[in-house]
């Protein structure tokens, strides 16, 4: 009877201890693969990051002339010529294509993570920096509206004060001629100088965001 016990107990124990090492060795395999999928989380991030920055700088250029030439038609209100701009159309096109112009990066990636929530399989700090600076882009999507308002009104005040001018011309490549026949109406270049404002403050949001990017790619390059 006693080693029918005993064997009973052998076989209880190592039954016990296949059970252990299977749940061990599922633990670990569980451990493994969140580390591995944290991992990619991260180089994901990391490129994400890394486009940010790339296109933001093309836009900074790109937003740097078009203040140059905004700045230059603004300050040469009463003297300026249509006929002195060699390329029109692509001028217009880089002061008054407000949609086409605007500052619309790619998050794509960042945007999926959240909302498949693997973005909280990785540290705060990196949630936290990443969620402030989906803000901050945000921020500059609303200040571009505003300038999207003033070219629209612009453009009202066009058709309801000055139609007898679109027997001539038309929207938007014959802008500069509509300025140019409108220029003692006040209204239509305060709302020049307003447009003007916001280009600025769009490029300033947008230095200020590159410090954001530069801090998040300092903190992404210490995370393993």
């Amino acid at each position: 009877m006693k080693n029918i016990f005993a064997r009973g107990g052998i076989e209880f124990l190592a039954v016990l201890l296949g059970i252990t090492a299977s749940l061990y060795i599922d633990n670990n395999n569980k451990v493994r693969e969140l580390d591995e999928q944290r991992a990619e989380v991260y180089l994901l991030l990391k490129k994400q990051i890394e486009d940010l920055r790339e296109y933001s700088d093309e836009r900074l250029n790109l937003y740097n002339s078009q203040v140059n030439l905004m700045e230059d038609l603004v300050s040469n209100w009463d003297s300026f010529k249509p006929s002195s701009i060699d390329n029109k159309d692509r001028y217009v096109e880089d002061i008054w294509f407000s949609i086409k112009n605007s500052f619309k990066p790619d998050l794509s990636t960042y945007e999926t993570l959240l909302n498949s929530g693997e973005i909280n399989i990785i540290d705060f700090e990196t949630i936290k920096l990443f969620g402030k600076l989906h803000g901050f882009i945000q921020e500059i999507h609303d200040v571009q509206k505003k300038e999207l308002v003033a070219r629209d009104f612009v453009e009202q005040r066009f058709l309801l004060e000055h139609s007898q001018y679109f027997k001539k011309y038309s929207m938007p490549y014959d802008l500069l001629e509509l300025l140019d026949a409108t220029r003692n109406d006040e209204v239509i270049y305060a709302n020049l100088k307003f447009i003007l404002s916001i280009k600025t403050s769009r490029i300033v949001r947008i230095l200020s965001l590159k410090q954001k990017i530069k801090k998040l790619e300092e903190h992404l390059r210490i995370i393993k």
